[in-house]
């Protein structure tokens, strides 16, 4: 799930994240194990949460790439799809996968999805 801060631990969790890409740890658990889907799926939350969106949808893309059956990354789409994409029936279809894998506490996503 993306990172989610509050008040001044913002500004703190912002900069971890920061230092964490900028440092390179994900580029280093990719470039020694490719097939990690985990540190796909994390560096693209990390660059989600620095407004690399792109990149994070690569990441996320990935990571399903690699492991179809890893429930996050099509949360995270469908995140990216509803918030910057603006595109609800993309979102609806990443959401409905996220659902089907057993990702619980979806209704509040998928509720409206018939309607695109």
């Amino acid at each position: 799930v993306l990172f989610k801060s509050f008040g001044n631990v913002d500004a703190v969790f912002t900069e971890l994240r920061s230092a964490f890409i900028e440092k390179g740890n994900f580029d280093k658990a990719i470039e020694c194990d490719p097939e990690n889907f985990s540190a796909y799926y994390y560096r693209g939350c990390a660059k989600f949460n620095n407004f690399r969106y792109e990149e994070s949808k690569t990441d996320f893309e990935k990571a399903i790439e690699i492991n179809p059956d890893y429930v996050d990354p099509y949360f995270n789409l469908g995140l990216y799809y509803r918030d910057i994409n603006n595109d609800m029936s993309m979102a609806c279809y990443y959401f409905k996968k996220a659902e089907a894998l057993g990702r619980p506490s979806m209704e509040d996503y998928t509720k409206y999805c018939d309607y695109y």
